[in-house]
């Protein structure tokens, strides 16, 4: 019984980690993207901890998840003030429509 615990604490944050990376690249919009990224660096930290990591690497990865997300949002403001909208897809079309033609050669 106590073996599938500890099988089960470690399955749950490595299918959290998982989850997240896969929500970060499927999403296109910024916004769903910077939270997927968040639910997998939270998801690594529990991971780590379900390893049995030193209390100080876990505090340095909550440290690194928490100024992940302060500077995803700065940008995600950035962007909308930018762009107008936080969907990638509009932004390489805004991107594309200001890039100058390319001479024929």
């Amino acid at each position: 019984m106590a073996a599938a615990l500890a099988s089960l604490a470690l399955a749950a944050p490595v299918l959290l980690l998982a989850l997240g990376a896969a929500g970060c690249l499927s999403a296109r919009n910024l916004n769903k993207r910077a939270a997927a990224l968040s639910v997998a660096l939270v998801g690594a930290v529990l991971s780590a901890a379900a390893l049995g990591a030193n209390a100080s690497f876990l505090i340095i990865g909550v440290g690194i998840a928490v100024a992940y997300a302060a500077i995803a949002t700065a940008l995600l403001v950035r962007v909308q003030e930018s762009y107008q909208t936080v969907e990638a897809d509009e932004i390489d079309a805004c991107d594309l429509a200001d890039e100058p033609p390319e001479p024929r050669a």
